[in-house]
């Protein structure tokens, strides 16, 4: 079943952004939350309202917290194979 698309105005690092979504609403605005959560910490860490910087070194760290998260997912995956071939015997 296809959920239909929303139109969400949000709000990060101060300005406005409309996204369209058929996310649920819950979903859209955690996300939201986390990402301008991190891109406040980073301005003011930078010292910086340089949006543009501040996005590409959110997504950055983004993007290194997912690919951190698929290797131990693919571990977890590797080493629950490995139990399973144990009791089994193949």
């Amino acid at each position: 079943m296809k959920r239909e698309a929303k139109k969400y105005t949000v709000m990060l690092l101060g300005e406005p952004y409309t996204l369209i979504s058929d996310e649920p609403e819950m979903h859209i605005m955690q996300a939201v939350s986390r990402v301008d959560a991190l891109m406040n910490e980073l301005s003011e860490s930078l010292k910086s309202k340089d949006a543009k910087r501040v996005a590409a070194l959110a997504a950055l760290q983004f993007a290194h917290k997912n690919l951190s998260f698929e290797e131990q997912l693919r571990s977890y995956q590797d080493e629950l194979i490995a139990r399973i071939n144990r009791l089994t015997g193949s």
